[in-house]
């Protein structure tokens, strides 16, 4: 099956491993954290009243195959309606590579398979998204006013604006990735961006993503003190999440932020392996995209951070500084980080299997789909609520 993400050797589909045969356990629909490992879970009703962990937090290893069922039945699932799921739509929107807005607008490609296509397709159906900018390279486009028309446009259709951080070698306050810099740098940069979007919106954000997830403990202290409520960088386990762990999937606080992390989805593969996904356009194929909707709904699970990034429907290739690339490239970025990126054209049939998720979620019952500023009241209340750690299985 094609891989749209290029997981780290951290994820590699093929562990050695020794144990359990990786083919045993193939009834399991969701994994749960309990006593600081992985169990499968084949029905909800196991979940109810398993309740967080008390006392210290244990961090769970990656899977490599479907673990062991989690013991006992558990008890019967509280009569009373059902509440819907909060799907919540996140576009990462950025071009580090290009001073053109290749992989923001589609400049050169088409619109429609850029930041802008994607909000026309939003707003055929009623949908509303939390937009993470990375405000850090407006001043390195050749137009500098690229960026602001579009978090005017995106913030007069009614989605929520964003921070979203990359590092800009030309930024004396922000040349290296965020966790190289203490709590009260990180203020610093963080402040900038937020001044920049109060600047273009009249509004300051109140929910961050880190870019990369390149994040540490003091990202979380330099987010309090500058009033963000969300962040959404945590996604088990990236390399770059150099935190002390909390959370898997579930909300959590830290401090006085609400961590609302990227979903992790685990694929098991035909020969019983686990190969690492998130809840992502590129990362599962449509199919996929409504299993977890199923998933989160049937198990309870409360709600599920899908992600995108403005380029999603765009055909591109990162590759090593020494490359020598292709002869089909329509554009080719200078190095950037030792790499550098090639552009082929778009991917229609990426863009299509959006549009045909958005329509699904926009009439599915079982669920709401909402941005995180609006869903911040409840997300509060549901991070100071003990209930368990579940993973949709796809």
């Amino acid at each position: 099956m094609k891989r749209f993400g290029p997981p780290s050797p951290r994820w590699s589909a093929k562990m050695t491993v020794m144990g359990p045969d990786p083919k045993v356990n193939g009834d399991a629909r969701a994994l749960v954290i309990a006593d600081g490992e992985f169990r499968s879970l084949a029905d909800p009703s196991p979940l109810v009243g398993l309740g967080s962990p008390e006392g210290e937090y244990r961090h769970p290893e990656p899977p490599s195959v479907v673990p062991e069922p989690l013991d006992g039945p558990g008890p019967e699932p509280t009569p009373g309606p059902p509440v819907p799921a909060e799907i919540y739509l996140t576009i990462d929107t950025e071009d580090d590579y290009f001073t053109a807005p290749h992989m923001v607008t589609g400049e050169g490609i088409g619109e429609e398979y850029g930041a802008y296509g994607i909000l026309d397709i939003l707003d055929r159906n009623g949908l509303k998204a939390t937009w993470f900018i990375n405000v850090y390279e407006a001043h390195r486009h050749d137009d500098p006013a690229t960026l602001e028309r579009l978090v005017r446009a995106i913030d007069e259709r009614g989605h929520e604006i964003a921070l979203h951080t990359h590092p800009s070698e030309d930024l004396d306050l922000y040349p290296r990735p965020l966790y190289w810099f203490n709590a009260e740098q990180q203020k610093e940069i963080l402040g900038y961006g937020a001044d920049l979007i109060e600047s273009w919106t009249g509004r300051r954000p109140v929910s961050f993503r880190a870019g990369g997830y390149v994040l540490n403990d003091e990202t979380f202290e330099a987010l309090e003190s500058l009033g963000f409520r969300i962040d959404s960088s945590v996604f088990f386990s990236s390399p770059n999440n150099r935190i002390t762990p909390f959370t898997v999937n579930a909300v959590r606080m830290r401090g006085n932020v609400i961590e609302v992390p990227v979903t992790y989805v685990p694929r098991v593969q035909t020969d019983g392996y686990i190969d690492h996904r998130k809840f992502d356009v590129n990362w599962l194929t449509g199919e996929e995209l409504d299993v977890v909707v199923d998933r989160v709904s049937e198990f309870a699970i409360g709600q599920a951070m899908f992600m995108m990034h403005s380029f999603s429907f765009i055909d591109k290739a990162s590759l090593k500084e020494d490359d020598p690339g292709t002869d089909r490239a329509l554009y080719r970025s200078p190095p950037l980080r030792s790499r550098f990126v090639e552009i082929y054209g778009a991917k229609p049939d990426l863009r299509e299997r959006f549009e045909r998720f958005a329509e699904s979620i926009a009439r599915d019952e079982r669920v709401e789909v909402k941005t995180l500023a609006a869903a911040a009241d409840g997300l509060a209340r549901r991070a100071t609520t003990p209930y368990p750690d579940v993973v949709p299985l796809v």
